[in-house]
């Protein structure tokens, strides 16, 4: 029997990945939609919500492995 993986690793990817309890895909549309749009009505509580800068397009692989084998 073989062991098990001793730690994960990324090796690629785009964009960032939805915040927790969006709303599943239409949820985050909607995050995204109010977030870029100053005038929408529900702008202000997204930005308060979300509670930091938001860059749908980032991705950062090392902050990705680093979260795949956090011990806790």
């Amino acid at each position: 029997m073989d062991s098990p993986i001793e730690y994960a690793q990324c090796v690629g990817g785009e964009n960032a990945c939805p915040p927790e309890d969006v709303g599943g895909s239409p949820g985050y549309e909607e995050f995204l939609e109010a977030l870029v749009d100053p005038q929408h009505p529900e702008h202000a509580e997204m930005k308060e919500w979300i509670g930091r800068p938001f860059d749908p397009r980032a991705f950062d692989i090392d902050e990705v492995n680093a979260r795949l084998n956090a011990r806790e």
